[in-house]
C-alpha cells in the first residue's frame, strides 16, 4: 500500500484473460499526472478540447515516450497507428503531437513546465513528482507544512508497492509456501512484476504452488 491508496478510489481490474504484463502497462499508462500538462503544452491546446479517443491514445503514446524503453520511433508509429484506427482525422495531428514530445526529454519537460519552487512550491513539487496538486496539499498539511519531507514522502509514495504473500491457514504452510515461491520466482529481479489486480489470474510463480494452483487474486 503506497500512501495515496487512502485518497483515491480501487482501480478496476483489467479482463482476465489479459496477459499479466499487458495488464501492468496498461495499468501504469493510466497514472501520472504531469504527461496532461506535456500533452497539452505539445499539442498547443487544453487537453480537454481534444477528441477523447486521439486523446487517450496520445496519453499512452506520451509515457512511452517519457518514461519507456521503447524507442521513440516506434512509439510514435505505434500512436499514430492507434489514433488512426479510433480517430482517423486525427492521425496527422497525433503525429505531430508525439514528435514534439520525442524532441524534449523528460527532465527538460519538468524544467520547462514546473513552477518556480519560490513561488509555488505546491506547483512545483506537483509536477516534479508527478502528484495532483490537492494530494500535494494534503501530504503538507499531514506534514504540518515540512515541504522537505511532502518531497520524500512524494518520492516514495512513486515506489511500487512490495508483493506480500499470506499463508491461509488449511491450504499452504508458511515455510513450504516460502520454499515453493522462492524456487519458482524469476532469477532476473526485471523479470519481477507488481502482482495480479483483483480478479486477475494469479502469477505463474504463485500458479507453481499446488496450494494456489488455479485461485485467482480475489479467491
Amino acid at each position: 500500500m503506497t500512501p495515496t491508496d487512502g485518497f483515491l478510489p480501487p482501480a478496476s481490474s483489467e479482463r482476465k484473460s489479459a496477459d499479466r504484463r499487458e495488464r501492468l502497462l496498461v495499468l501504469l499508462h493510466t497514472l501520472g499526472e504531469r504527461r496532461w500538462l506535456i500533452l497539452a503544452t505539445a499539442a498547443g491546446r487544453d487537453v480537454a478540447r481534444i477528441d477523447p479517443p486521439a486523446r487517450d491514445a496520445l496519453r499512452l503514446g506520451a509515457y512511452q515516450l517519457l518514461y519507456t524503453r521503447v524507442p521513440a520511433h516506434a512509439a510514435v508509429n505505434q500512436t499514430v497507428d492507434l489514433v488512426r484506427s479510433v480517430a482517423p482525422g486525427a492521425a496527422g495531428f497525433a503525429n505531430a503531437v508525439m514528435r514534439t514530445i520525442a524532441e524534449t526529454g523528460l527532465d527538460a519537460w519538468l524544467t520547462r513546465l514546473a513552477p518556480a519552487y519560490d513561488t509555488d512550491p505546491i506547483g512545483h513539487l506537483a509536477v516534479q513528482h508527478n502528484h495532483p496538486e490537492w494530494i500535494v496539499r494534503a501530504f503538507a498539511e499531514a506534514l504540518g507544512g515540512d515541504l522537505d519531507d511532502t518531497a520524500r514522502l512524494l518520492i516514495e509514495d512513486n515506489q511500487p508497492a512490495p508483493v506480500h504473500l499470506c499463508a491461509r491457514p488449511g491450504r499452504v504452510d508458511a515455510v513450504d509456501l516460502a520454499d515453493e515461491v522462492g524456487r519458482a520466482a524469476p532469477t532476473d529481479p526485471t523479470e519481477a512484476r507488481p502482482g495480479p489486480t483483483r480478479g486477475a489470474a494469479a502469477p505463474p510463480a504463485i500458479q507453481g504452488v499446488p496450494a494456489f494452483a488455479g485461485l485467482t487474486a480475489s479467491s
